[in-house]
């Protein structure tokens, strides 16, 4: 529909494009050139500590592959036992570099579907684990397939020898990034009486305020913060189960030491069930939510209110109309991402919106203290859509100059969305830089139409709270002689 670099028609632009960098890419493979010499002992020099080192690690890197693909049961080896080496060896999705020490990070793979909990014949329990040191899950896929995320963004796997630990980080270091599982608790004749969840090793998130890790019984909706070295319990009737994992820092979660140690918990999940009898409830309602410590030590809040609100936005077929007050030679349009309000109403007196809206929401986290725009529905491979048209047409004037700034604009980078400014006719575009403003000197337009997509779930117009009452999200100045 648009074209990013496309200059306006008929207007002399020296716009900023947008700056773009591409994600990294992984390092080069590792080549190895022999030059034969023309001695035995020449040969053998050359090619015996390649071959060692070759056999040495190359058995360990497939070792390790195949505990990624490992379904149910702890593999019999340690994962953690790699001989090291002095060759360094990368692939598509796995590197190790072990010229100081071994280290590995890990793409994590994901599933459409959800995992479905079941407890054994005649029982109404299940427990559910998730190991970082060998990457395993206790339980499949129904159809026997290994259980994996539903949902990964820029968050990796790594397991680091010299530091003597495994744990989860962002790929991209302070770029906001998140991970979430997908659980199914449908079980046939019975209801969730409560469902306790444990997940040790997120210390980093709280001290640093770096993040949020949460569960969910609906997709983003009614979420509980998991807590610090506790256990969190939810008495209530549902179906699903999300656990949600959101990184704004490069801080590590589900750390866990490697060194005499053979498996662990990362993190667990207890279901129970009961009987369903006439009286039973079918629907999910507000129950009770405890943390609890020790056996001896529950906090029980009967109404949680989590701390985070979004609204999803709404268009109208209005064209904003640009002309400067009474006296002044210039007319100024914002918008702000924390109150999600316009510096302006419709000629009608009917709050401003976009044109267009599709598959987007305002956010406002308390717990990340930041507000944002975001697309609503990311899992569902649709793209996210803001449009907003201006008119700024004033008899006997003409117009000498147009600007467009836009804030809190950095995870559009890696591809993850487009800002751009267009002719409202021809459909002509050109970027509005992440940093910095779109200068437009003596336009020979009138009309022209500034549209946001997300292609990833990422947040745009981001911007901390902070105590603060308001921000300029997006400034429009248009300045006539």
């Amino acid at each position: 529909m648009t074209s990013q670099n496309a200059p306006f028609l008929y207007s002399q632009i020296d716009p900023l494009l947008l700056s773009r960098t591409n994600r990294p890419q992984p390092r080069d493979r590792w080549k190895t050139i022999i030059k034969i010499t023309t001695t035995f002992i020449g040969v053998l020099m050359v090619t015996t500590p390649i071959v060692f080192g070759l056999s040495g690690v190359a058995g360990n890197t497939s070792h390790f592959k195949n505990i990624s693909s490992t379904t149910g049961k702890y593999p019999e080896k340690n994962s953690t036992d790699f001989d090291t080496s002095t060759t360094t060896v990368s692939e598509a999705n796995t590197t190790f570099d072990t010229t100081e020490s071994l280290y590995l990070a890990e793409e994590i793979t994901t599933q459409e579907k959800l995992i479905q909990l079941n407890p054994n014949s005649g029982h109404n329990y299940v427990k559910f684990t998730y190991d970082i040191l060998n990457n395993t899950y206790s339980h499949d896929n129904i159809d026997g397939s290994p259980v994996a995320p539903y949902f990964v963004d820029k968050i990796e796997r790594v397991v680091d020898r010299k530091n003597n630990e495994a744990y989860l980080h962002q790929e991209f270091p302070d770029d906001f990034s998140n991970m979430y599982w997908a659980f199914s608790l449908k079980n046939d004749g019975k209801s969730v009486e409560k469902v306790v969840i444990s997940i040790p090793g997120i210390e980093e998130i709280v001290n640093n305020r770096a993040g949020v890790v949460e569960t969910c019984p609906n997709f983003l909706i009614n979420c509980f913060n998991i807590p610090v070295e506790k256990s969190l319990t939810i008495e209530q009737q549902m179906d699903k189960l999300y656990i949600s994992i959101m990184l704004q820092k490069d801080i590590k979660v589900l750390k866990t030491k490697l060194k005499g140690v053979s498996n662990v918990e990362s993190f667990k999940i207890e279901v129970y069930w009961k009987n369903m009898t006439m009286d039973s409830p079918t629907t999910t309602t507000p129950g009770s939510i405890a943390t609890t410590k020790s056996s001896t030590t529950t906090i029980t809040e009967t109404h949680h209110q989590p701390d985070i609100s979004s609204t999803r936005l709404t268009e109208h077929q209005d064209i904003i109309q640009l002309t400067p007050k009474s006296g002044q030679d210039y007319a100024k349009f914002t918008y702000d991402v924390i109150s999600n309000t316009y510096s302006q109403s419709n000629e009608d007196g009917s709050p401003v919106k976009p044109y267009l809206a599709s598959n987007v929401e305002h956010v406002v986290d308390r717990r990340l203290n930041v507000a944002y725009i975001h697309m609503k529905e990311p899992i569902n491979k649709r793209i996210g859509l803001i449009n907003w048209e201006f008119d700024f047409r004033f008899p006997g004037r003409s117009v000498e100059k147009l600007e467009i700034k836009l804030t809190g604009m950095d995870e559009i980078v890696h591809n993850g969305g487009t800002a751009n400014a267009c002719l409202h006719d021809s459909f002509k575009c050109t970027a509005i830089p992440i940093n910095g403003s779109l200068t437009i000197e003596k336009p020979q337009f009138n009309k022209f139409f500034m549209q946001i997509e997300l292609f990833k779930d990422i947040k745009v117009f981001k911007t901390e709270l902070n105590d603060r009452s308001s921000a300029e999200s997006i400034s429009i100045v248009v300045y006539w002689s």
